[in-house]
C-alpha cells in the first residue's frame, strides 16, 4: 500500500477530516490532540489548544489528493488478491455529532501556523453530516478494503446513518453524480435493514467498566460483520464477560463442558468478535496494572474472542535498560488485589509482549 503505520493493527490510516473533542477519561492525555497542536497550532495563539479541538472548533478538510489515496490501495489490494484494513480517523472520530458553532465554521478557510518556523498554511474548514456522505461512498467504492470504523460515540451510528440517508433522498452533495447516489443509498438503506456492508468493521473505545457498558450495547445494536473494541488506554480492570460470543449459559457450564449452546445469552452474530488491550503512552501516560491485560485475554479465549494486545505504552513490567536512564520502580497502586511493580522505559522498550508472548489475534 502506498500509506503504511506503525499501529499495530491495521495496514493504513485516513482521516477524512481532522478535529475531535474530548469526552471521557480516555481522552485526557489524547494523542491525536498532541500531534494536531504540534502541527496546527490554534489560530493567532501558540500554545493554544489547536485549531480544530474542543467543541465548538471547526473540523479540518484535508485534500483532494489524500482522498484519492483509499482508491490506489484498493485497487493494489484487488491486483493482489488480498485485503487490507484500513483504521478510519485516528485524528477524529467517525460518528462525531457536530455542534452547531462548528458547524458555523463549514465552507470557510483560514491561514493556520504551520511546523517549528509556524509557517502559515491555509486550510479549510467542513461540515461533518457533508463529508460522512463522501466517506461513506469511498468506502463503497473500495470492496478490497476492510474499514475499521472506530468510535467513541456508538450510540450515534444509526443516527449518523440515517443523516447520510436523508441527505441523499434530499438529493445533497451527490447530486452531480446521480448513479453514484443511487447505489450509495440503495447501499445505505441494506445497512440499516440489517446486511451490512461486507468491508466495515465497527468499534468502540473502552477505558473501564463504566465506558464499556454504556458503548458496547450501543455498538452490538449497530448491524455490523465485525465489531471490535480498543480497549487502550485501559485505565481499570474491565471484565467484558456479557459482549463475549458464548458467555453466559444458561446451565451454569462454561463454554468447553456445554452442550446446550443455544441457551447463551450472547449469540455469535450479536457479540464483539475482537479485542484490542493497550496501555498508554506519551509523556503523562498512566499506569496499566498487567492483571487487567492478563483478565481480558482469559475472557477472550475461553469465548475464541480473537484478542490483540497492542502494547504496554510507557510503562513495563520489568526494568529495561541502564539504571541512570530511567526513573526507579514505581507501583501501581491503583490495581485490584496485589499492587504491581512498574517502571518507566518508554513505549519501545516497554514492548508488546504479555507474559513473555506477542498476541496478534484477528477476526478471520
Amino acid at each position: 500500500m502506498g500509506q503504511t503505520t506503525s499501529i499495530e493493527w491495521c495496514h493504513a490510516t485516513f482521516n477524512p477530516w481532522e478535529g475531535c473533542a474530548k469526552i471521557s477519561a480516555g481522552c485526557r492525555n489524547c494523542y491525536a490532540e498532541g500531534q494536531h497542536r504540534h502541527r496546527l497550532s490554534a489560530l493567532g495563539s501558540p500554545g493554544g489548544p489547536g485549531t480544530c479541538w474542543g467543541i465548538g472548533a471547526p473540523r479540518m478538510a484535508r485534500s483532494e489528493s489524500y482522498w484519492k489515496q483509499p482508491l490506489r490501495w484498493d485497487k493494489e489490494a484487488a491486483g493482489l488478491g488480498i485485503r487490507r484494513r484500513v483504521f478510519c480517523a485516528s485524528m477524529a472520530d467517525v460518528f462525531e455529532q457536530q455542534s452547531e458553532l462548528s458547524r458555523g465554521f463549514a465552507g470557510q478557510t483560514a491561514p493556520v501556523p504551520t511546523g517549528p518556523d509556524r509557517t502559515p498554511r491555509q486550510v479549510r474548514f467542513v461540515d461533518l453530516d457533508a463529508e460522512r456522505v463522501r466517506l461513506l461512498e469511498l468506502i463503497r467504492s473500495t470492496p478490497h478494503l476492510d474499514w475499521l470504523l472506530l468510535t467513541k460515540r456508538p450510540a450515534a451510528i444509526l443516527q449518523a446513518l440515517r443523516a447520510v440517508r436523508q441527505r441523499l433522498h434530499a438529493g445533497q452533495d451527490l447530486a452531480g453524480r446521480p448513479a453514484d447516489a443511487a447505489a450509495l443509498t440503495e447501499w445505505v438503506e441494506r445497512w440499516l435493514a440489517g446486511n451490512p456492508p461486507h468491508n466495515v468493521w465497527l468499534g468502540s473505545s473502552v477505558e473501564d467498566q463504566a465506558s464499556a457498558d454504556e458503548r458496547v450495547p450501543a455498538l452490538l445494536e449497530v448491524p455490523a460483520r465485525v465489531r471490535f473494541l480498543s480497549c487502550e488506554p485501559l485505565l481499570e480492570a474491565v471484565t467484558l464477560t456479557d459482549y463475549l460470543p458464548l458467555a453466559g449459559c444458561s446451565c451454569g457450564e462454561g463454554p468447553d463442558d456445554c452442550r446446550c449452546r443455544l441457551n447463551y445469552s450472547v449469540a455469535a452474530d450479536a457479540a464483539v468478535d475482537w479485542v484490542i488491550v493497550g496501555g498508554e503512552s506519551g509523556p503523562r501516560a498512566r499506569l496499566m496494572h498487567p492483571d487487567w491485560a492478563r483478565q481480558l485475554a482469559a475472557e477472550c479465549r475461553s469465548t475464541g474472542t480473537a484478542f490483540l494486545f497492542k502494547q504496554w505504552g510507557e510503562w513495563s513490567t520489568a526494568p529495561v535498560g541502564h539504571p541512570h536512564e530511567h526513573p526507579a520502580g514505581q507501583v501501581n497502586k491503583t490495581a485490584a488485589g496485589e499492587p504491581a511493580p512498574m517502571w518507566r522505559v518508554g513505549k519501545k522498550l516497554a514492548g508488546r509482549q504479555l507474559d513473555g508472548r506477542t498476541h496478534d489475534g484477528v477476526p478471520g
